[in-house]
Formats: structure tokens, sequence, C-alpha cells
């Protein structure tokens, strides 16, 4: 029997994820994706003190380790979380990290994440603009359903 990602409680995930980013660590492996899955998993489970602390966590990672274009997906997810919080000081760093990327290396979430912070911050005409982009963007109905 396949037990579904449903199933599983948001804790043994957690407790599983903190082990993996521990061990890879351990041996050198680590990078900040390890990072971002704790982060998420204390995000979902609507814990921000700690899903905050390991989103900056990650985010320092990502810039010590020059992988903005690398990581810029998990860059948008970073901002798109402190813009859901309200913190205007560490959204704004990754709205600046990505808008420093060329054009083409943006990640694909990248409207979505500009649109969550200027409805959080405004301009609101910013925020319909980017939410536009997003729409034209995406590929499918999951992808536009976001915005």
């Amino acid at each position: 029997m396949r037990i579904s990602a449903s199933r599983v409680h948001p804790l043994n995930s957690l407790s599983g994820k903190e082990k993996g980013n521990d061990l890879a660590r351990e041996h050198g492996f680590g990078n900040p994706g390890y990072i971002m899955d704790v982060a998420s998993c204390y995000m979902r489970m609507n814990y921000q003190d700690s899903a905050t602390h390991y989103y900056n966590k990650a985010l320092q990672d990502i810039i010590t380790s020059d992988g903005v274009i690398l990581y810029g997906t998990s860059v948008a997810e970073i901002m798109a979380f402190f813009s859901s919080t309200q913190n205007l000081e560490e959204a704004r760093k990754c709205c600046m990290l990505l808008d420093d990327l060329q054009p083409m290396n943006r990640p694909n979430n990248y409207a979505l994440a500009k649109a969550s912070f200027f409805e959080a911050f405004g301009p609101q005409d910013s925020a319909i603009y980017y939410n536009q982009q997003h729409l034209e963007m995406a590929d499918n109905v999951y992808g536009k359903k976001d915005a």
C-alpha cells in the first residue's frame, strides 16, 4: 500500500527533513535546498518564527555561495514568504537579488513573487501588473491558479 504525502504527519516530515539537512552538512553536501525543505515544513505548520529562521539561513547560504542564479526559485519563494509575513526588509533584499539577474536568468516564479511583494507593500497597480505577467507565462491551469 502506498502512503500519500497528505497522510504523513507534518512533524514526521519535518523530522526527516531536519535529519537529512544535518546529515548532508555533516558530510559536506549541505545546500540551501535542504534548508528550504525545513523552512517550508515549518511554514506549513504555521510556526512562523522557525520558518523565518530557516528561510533566513537558506537566503544567507544562497548569498554567500553566489547561488542566486542556481537557487533563484528559492529566493523567489523566500521573498513571497517574507512578503506574506510583512517583513519588508528581508522581502526587499530578495527582490533586489532577483531584479539584479538578467531577465533570461530569472526563475519561473519571479512574477508571482513580485506580485506578492507588491500586494503586501504596494503599489497595487504593480501587483496587478506582475499577476498578469505570471498569467501570461504560466503554461497550465495549475500555474495560473496562484495569480
